[in-house]
């Protein structure tokens, strides 16, 4: 992994996080939820988040998928946040 992917991953997980944590309103996201590592795509136009969700198996459940039907909103947030950036990676499933 090159230091621009390693740079890029560090800071999509550390705005991921503020934002899932700060400025998500879903309730299933009430739960202790924080983003473990990002790893970047070498073209940096993907990126796989990967999560870490405290709660029972329904808890769970019930926050991954509400976080990856957020992922527009998600992007949506990144882009002023990330305005150095050409693309705004795309978070697959």
């Amino acid at each position: 992994m090159s230091r621009r992917t390693e740079r890029v991953s560090e800071l999509l997980r550390e705005e991921l996080s503020v934002i899932l944590q700060r400025q998500m309103k879903d309730p299933r996201l009430n739960v202790l939820l924080s983003v473990t590592e990002v790893q970047v795509s070498p073209d940096l136009k993907t990126a796989r988040v990967y999560l870490s969700v405290m709660g029972d198996e329904t808890e769970q459940e019930n926050a991954l998928h509400a976080a990856r039907l957020a992922t527009p909103y998600l992007r949506r947030e990144l882009r002023p946040r990330l305005s150095s950036l050409r693309y705004i990676p795309e978070f697959p499933s």
